[in-house]
């Protein structure tokens, strides 16, 4: 009788262990990560933006969810396939930093990877997949037409994709064909905004000097100004030619 009881203690101890363990078990496999959402309405909101090259857009949509983007959108179209055919390379950049696959086909058997193959800026997205970087040419060439066709009312557009550039290390003394820079660019347009903007980085030299034609004429950032709003401005970031 004794030893029945013995037996039947470790039995029950036992079983006790074993429950305990598995419900250890069970709990670990059941703790998975946040699935990311698929949201149709939402790609197709990212296509209009890559269709528009609003990086603010796009930028605002995947920043604020918790996007698969991996995924096609009702007809078939893929995120990265769509900036690589209309050129967007800030935009591709963005979602290729955020996980998005270049490999990854379409029905038709289209990736981004071989339309990059065949882009004009083939060499600006291979550095983007080789060492995660745009090309400071790209990104120089890129903001001075930003500039030169920006109006005064867009010109939170142009601050954005500054903004988006300086993160991957442009030079704000950058100079075009003409040798001016980016701020000599935004006086003569009446940037102010955009001034404002190139002024709250210490790199922004607004006293640069740049001489034109047999007489030598010298032009600044604060010879381009043309209202007295853009001179101070200009007078505030530190001009004094």
């Amino acid at each position: 009788m004794t030893n029945l009881r013995l037996c039947f203690s470790l039995i029950l101890s036992l079983t006790v262990l074993f429950g305990c363990e598995l419900h250890e078990q069970n709990s670990v496999i059941g703790e998975k990560p946040d699935a990311l959402v698929v949201d149709l309405k939402a790609i197709d909101g990212l296509l209009a933006g890559i269709l528009q090259d609003d990086i603010g857009k796009v930028s605002e949509i995947i920043n604020n969810s918790s996007l698969e983007l991996n995924i096609p959108n009702d007809q078939g179209k893929l995120l990265l396939n769509e900036a690589v055919k209309l050129e967007r390379v800030l935009i591709g950049k963005v979602l290729i930093d955020k996980g998005v696959d270049p490999k990854m086909k379409t029905q038709d058997g289209e990736s981004a990877l071989s339309l990059m193959e065949i882009s004009e800026n083939m060499a600006v997205w291979k550095n983007i997949l080789e060492k995660g970087l745009i090309t400071a040419s790209y990104m120089e060439k890129d903001f001075f037409e930003t500039l030169s066709t920006a109006n005064v009312s867009e010109q939170s557009r142009a601050i954005t994709r500054l903004r988006e550039h300086t993160k991957n290390g442009i030079d704000f003394d950058a100079r075009d064909d003409s040798k001016f820079t980016f701020l000599m660019i935004a006086s003569s347009r009446d940037l102010v905004e955009v001034v404002n903007f190139l002024c709250t980085f210490p790199q922004t030299d607004p006293n640069i000097v740049v001489e034109r034609g047999r007489r030598k004429v010298k032009f600044t950032a604060l010879k381009f100004a043309t209202t007295a709003q853009m001179k101070d401005a200009l007078v505030d970031c530190g001009a004094t030619e």
